[in-house]
């Protein structure tokens, strides 16, 4: 057995579907019963079991499944040893990333990475900020960008602390709030709790309320002029339209959390300092230009 048998087993154990698997790494059904034959006979054992409902491990196969993850991370402490060694800037590098720092942050934090240290094999698993932290937890991510506050007992990095803004259309601006649609997303109890405070402190009552998931759609909808909604500036490098950063009464502004939580010990991997040393840049970056769009008038409602 090889590294990429070490993975194929850990990729079956871990989605429980050969199908989902074949699809990962392009490979047919009968080439995926093919492979997994010949490593039950190289090890003379029976490591699954196949049904309607996926594939089951047997209990040689679960203890094969704990050497296969030891020999994974062994391999790869090897070769971030040898590359260190020689002063190459190689290994991996898992990097989980939520939603909004993915889609609008993060592409250009890779290119200029990926631009420098072409030898790193990097891996980015995005979604809920909730999620994410729960796969740092479990030590499968070398580090975790996230949104909000998680209670992380390592080490971390606020990477920005982004304005809350109302959104709405330059036509809509002039409107009393309480007159047409309040655009709403999910996001943390903890931002939630902070939005209902701002709307019951403002006496702001939405009359009609209009939820969707995704939040750049919110940009689209509010720049249409379907109606208003409330988000951080991430998302708005290039909305065109009214944007007041929002406040509560005691002046203690509405801003949105982003960190990066990582074990101390990853720290230690050039790979990872490197990358952490590059958000870190990007960010500085980034809210300095914040800075310059953002004010600090009061919204008049």
């Amino acid at each position: 057995m090889n590294d990429q048998d070490y993975q194929f087993l850990l990729d079956l154990y871990e989605t429980k579907n050969i199908t989902k698997v074949a699809q990962q790494q392009f490979l047919t059904q009968p080439a995926m019963t093919k492979r997994i034959r010949r490593i039950e006979e190289e090890l003379g054992c029976q490591l699954l079991l196949r049904s309607k409902r996926g594939v089951t491990f047997t209990a040689v196969g679960e203890t094969v499944i704990r050497y296969c993850q030891r020999m994974i991370e062994l391999n790869k402490q090897m070769r971030d040893s040898i590359n260190q060694s020689q002063g190459i800037v190689g290994g991996s590098l898992s990097v989980g990333a939520s939603l909004n720092y993915s889609r609008y942050r993060l592409p250009s934090a890779l290119r200029h990475y990926q631009q420098l240290y072409p030898n790193v094999d990097v891996r980015v698993s995005t979604g809920r900020s909730r999620s994410l932290y729960h796969m740092l937890m479990e030590g499968k991510l070398s580090l975790a960008i996230i949104r909000g506050n998680f209670a992380w007992n390592d080490a971390s990095i606020l990477l920005s602390s982004e304005p809350v803004c109302l959104v709405r259309s330059h036509d809509n601006a002039a409107l009393p709030l309480s007159d047409y649609t309040y655009i709403g997303h999910h996001t943390d109890p903890d931002e939630e709790r902070r939005i209902e405070q701002w709307l019951l402190e403002n006496n702001v009552t939405p009359n009609t309320r209009l939820w969707i998931d995704d939040i750049s759609s919110c940009c689209e909808m509010a720049q249409a002029g379907v109606g208003w909604t409330i988000i951080p500036s991430i998302c708005l490098d290039r909305f065109e339209g009214d944007v007041q950063p929002l406040s509560l009464r005691d002046g203690t502004p509405l801003l949105r959390n982003t960190y990066v939580l990582y074990r101390s010990s990853c720290y230690e991997l050039q790979q990872v300092k490197l990358f952490l040393d590059i958000l870190k840049e990007n960010a500085a970056a980034y809210d300095h230009a914040i800075k310059g769009r953002s004010s600090k008038a009061v919204l008049d409602l």
